[in-house]
């Protein structure tokens, strides 16, 4: 009566009751409805339905203001009432203040003639479940979802399963029985127990790989993982193997064509997208500690052109002599330091190749506590032509510049 009292002096005509599962909740609806229209207040019953309904609600009709009969998670014996204003928020602590001051005084009703009507609201449950669908963007489905939903026997065993259930996906409905007693009793966010299946198996053993795998999965037999997550003879996935130089990415596309939408199609580039990131990562980072170390390499070849150049000063003397050009000079010695970075760079790749031939089919470097026991080695002949490349490249650079500046001087 009170508060009915105080919110319509704030512009506010008509109050929206929402109320859980307890059975002591008929009782307050009553008593509530008695006093709103006591003060002039026009009410509309809501029924069962979430807080955040009745909050939402009762901005949407606007020039309206909520009540909730609700304890949250507490069981049946306790109940409460939470106000809110036409925004949809708490009341402010003025407006309780007032309604407090009204109670420490005497209440008398409106003359009949002013008096508020009451009906139910039969529309608030859709309404709200409309909302709530509506939250969710187009592009996104529930459809390949299997939701297991606690709904405690509160307020929301209607509205909630039915939201899931229109975004299409498969609901597994716990606690929607209500029966004014049992909200709250051995289900509900105090007890999450009844909300998940327990079963019993014995390790046969434990593997490591690394600690990203290692704390995350466990490898079970198929039966024991649809017993308890409540499958039948579903599977989630299927690996399927192809041959060693197939084109992966082409396979991939032609089977998800054969497929619809709601089937995803992946290859194990993208399965393990992260570590085949990091191993291409490492193997980058590796070229770059190699190309470094030919820019440091090719200080000692610039000196050894240069050396060569000096040491044939007279031959360069004589070739002038029988007709040569500068440019006949430049190219002789200029072959010469391609040909020493050339054969430098073959001599390393003879021997880079022997070690991975020996650690591919020896092993001599082992590793521990991962899946592979020795250190896995992948020859391409794509990795040793980019290698070569960027060693006659350097090759050419190391060449060039004290074939310009030496030749030069000497041909003067």
């Amino acid at each position: 009566h009170a508060a009915g009292i105080v919110l319509k002096e704030m512009g506010w005509e008509t109050v929206l009751i929402g109320k859980d599962t307890r059975v002591s909740g008929y009782m307050l609806e009553s008593a509530l409805q008695a006093g709103f229209i006591a003060a002039g207040v026009n009410v509309r019953l809501l029924g069962p339905l979430p807080t955040p309904g009745v909050a939402y609600l009762t901005k949407s009709l606007r020039n309206q203001f909520g009540l909730v009969i609700s304890a949250s998670h507490n069981d049946y014996l306790d109940n409460g009432i939470k106000l809110f204003s036409g925004s949809g928020e708490k009341i402010s602590r003025e407006a309780e203040k007032k309604i407090e001051k009204l109670l420490a005084g005497e209440l008398k009703p409106v003359p009949t003639a002013q008096l508020g009507k009451a009906r139910r609201f039969d529309e608030s449950g859709d309404r709200y479940i409309e909302f709530c669908k509506s939250t969710v963007p187009d592009e996104v489905s529930f459809e390949s979802l299997r939701i297991v939903l606690d709904c405690a026997h509160g307020a929301c065993y209607k509205v909630s399963p039915s939201v899931l259930e229109e975004l299409g996906a498969e609901v597994i409905s716990l606690g929607d029985t209500p029966d004014g007693y049992n909200i709250n009793h051995e289900c509900g966010s105090t007890n999450p127990e009844k909300a998940f299946t327990k079963m019993n198996i014995m390790p046969a053993g434990v593997f490591t790989i690394n600690p990203d795998f290692d704390e995350k999965y466990m490898l079970v037999p198929l039966s024991f993982t649809r017993k308890i997550l409540n499958y039948e003879d579903e599977v989630s996935s299927i690996e399927i193997g192809i041959k060693e130089y197939a084109e992966a990415d082409e396979i991939k596309q032609e089977i998800q064509d054969l497929l619809d939408d709601g089937y995803l199609v992946r290859t194990r580039y993208e399965l393990n997208e992260i570590i085949f990131k990091t191993n291409n990562t490492e193997k980058w980072i590796t070229f770059l500690i190699l190309i470094f170390i030919l820019v440091i390499a090719m200080f000692n070849l610039v000196s050894a052109v240069s050396m060569i150049i000096m040491d044939k000063k007279k031959d360069i003397y004589t070739l002038k002599s029988l007709g040569a050009n500068g440019q006949d000079i430049r190219r002789i010695f200029l072959a010469e330091g391609m040909l020493i970075s050339l054969i430098g760079g073959l001599f390393g790749m003879t021997i880079g190749y022997l070690l991975c031939f020996i650690q591919d089919a020896f092993g001599v470097l082992k590793l521990q506590g991962i899946v592979v026991d020795q250190y896995p080695v992948l020859m391409k002949w794509q990795d040793f032509g980019m290698i070569l490349s960027t060693v006659v490249v350097i090759g050419i650079l190391a060449s060039w510049f004290p074939v310009q500046i030496v030749v030069k001087k000497y041909m003067k």
